[in-house]
């Protein structure tokens, strides 16, 4: 499997962010990451506090996984909209996508599994 993950964050939502991109990483994302083509994070006007929080992030990920996370940021717009970032972030020169996409909105997020007691 060929897969690019995508995330886009918007606004002064850090705690959505958090949740979001906290969440990939305790799925176990590096336990697929054989799997994982990239991670792509779109940011929309988004604010200090997240911006840092996405920079940390992405270069703690980058670090232990055999895949680069790869940031998109908006800043000059009065009104930032989710389609022409998710363009940039899926047309991004030099870089295809993976054959699979997984697209998380920042108030989306993984459920980590629960393992079921063996009997």
């Amino acid at each position: 499997m060929d897969l690019s993950i995508c995330s886009l964050l918007y606004g002064d939502h850090r705690d959505l962010a958090l949740r979001c991109l906290g969440s990939l990483t305790l799925s176990g994302v590096s336990g697929i990451q054989s799997d994982v083509r990239d991670i792509r994070v779109g940011m929309n006007k988004v604010c200090g506090g997240t911006r840092a929080y996405v920079e940390l992030w992405a270069s703690k990920v980058s670090e232990s996984c055999d895949f680069p996370v790869i940031t998109f940021e908006r800043l000059g717009s009065f009104r930032p909209t989710k389609y022409p970032m998710m363009r940039r972030m899926f047309w991004y020169p030099g870089r295809a996508l993976g054959d699979y996409v997984m697209w998380f909105d920042d108030d989306s997020y993984v459920v980590p599994r629960r393992h079921s007691p063996q009997s």
